[in-house]
């Protein structure tokens, strides 16, 4: 049995949707995303209320599986990384000037790595769109940033 095809970790719904999008360019990946999310989060536009944890374990499963098959970790841990700083913050209007600042990060990051761009483009639309407005939307991202890291060790750990 194959870590992709484990129902312990999959409904059926999930093992659906991730094999119909695992073989899909990153940019229709991320379109996909934000259509769904920006669907149910309606009028109030916050992360919280459009990404729920089924989303979240989804989303994490296929992004976290397509960097596995292209980056190394040590390349995904430097944004990883980054975003722990963030949630050591204790000032919500800190994180959010500094979380502002953070496409800088990924473009130089995108720059150096073509194959980042699925994980850069997903957090950079977030940013810029501002999903982040209350400290409940910021832990949503970390769990999504959480998600797709538990994803791509699993994948590449396979690897190796």
């Amino acid at each position: 049995m194959t870590f992709e095809s484990d129902s312990i970790l999959m409904t059926e719904e999930g093992k659906a949707f991730f094999e119909s999008s695992k073989s899909k360019d990153p940019k229709v990946i991320v379109d996909e995303f934000v259509q769904i999310i920006t669907a149910k989060m309606g009028a109030t536009k916050k992360l919280s209320t459009g990404l729920f944890p089924k989303q979240i374990n989804q989303f994490g499963h296929l992004i976290g599986y397509k960097l596995a098959q292209k980056v190394k970790y040590s390349q995904l841990r430097r944004f990883v990384d980054a975003f722990k700083d963030l949630e050591r913050k204790t000032d919500f209007t800190e994180l959010l000037n500094e979380l502002n600042l953070f496409p800088i990060y990924l473009i130089h990051g995108y720059s150096k790595k073509e194959d980042l761009l699925l994980f850069t483009h997903l957090l950079n639309h977030i940013i810029q769109n501002e999903w982040i407005k209350e400290p409940d939307d910021f832990e949503t991202l970390m769990d999504l940033v959480d998600a797709i890291t538990a994803y791509f060790q699993c994948y590449e750990s396979k690897e190796d």
